[in-house]
């Protein structure tokens, strides 16, 4: 499996878009986009129900972290996901309200801040997905180490 990309969409929103009435056509630009806020033709109802990482600030992220962790005793692992566009005091602001909401600890990524990053929106990948281009791409033989074999901080 070698270079190809494996493609993902929740299957419930799949199945309820389908019976909804907007279906397949909507799918592609829902993975081009990341999010369904704010798309027309999607009803408002479910808009509200189907919420990516995308759609919620990172200080939201964060207080649902800090509430988990507040009743796990062992690790949680949960990525916070920043917009390209936050500054290293955007980050620096997100590390200090997880120190005062008494996170345990915290993952942050800014994205598109590595040459090649696991998780992309179809539009932004610098390399062609083998299959239609409609949901969120992860390379088959990512394992959990850098994608490149050295990742520079």
């Amino acid at each position: 499996m070698e270079g190809t990309r494996l493609v993902e969409m929740n299957p419930i929103f799949e199945e309820v878009a389908q019976q909804r009435g907007f279906g397949r056509h909507f799918l592609d630009e829902i993975a081009r986009r990341g999010s369904i806020r704010n798309m027309p033709g999607v009803p408002e109802d479910i808009q509200k129900v189907f919420v990516t990482d995308w759609d919620i600030t990172p200080e939201w992220h964060i207080r649902m972290q800090a509430i988990f962790q507040k009743y796990t005793d062992n690790s949680v692992s949960k990525t916070i996901n920043l917009p390209q566009t936050d500054t290293r005091e955007d980050v620096r602001r997100i590390y200090v309200m997880a120190h005062e909401l008494r996170c345990k600890g915290i993952t942050v990524y800014r994205y598109g801040s590595k040459k090649e990053q696991i998780l992309t929106l179809p539009a932004d990948a610098s390399r062609s997905i083998t299959e239609s281009p409609r949901y969120f791409a992860v390379d088959s033989e990512y394992s959990g180490d850098c994608p490149t074999g050295a990742c520079p901080l």
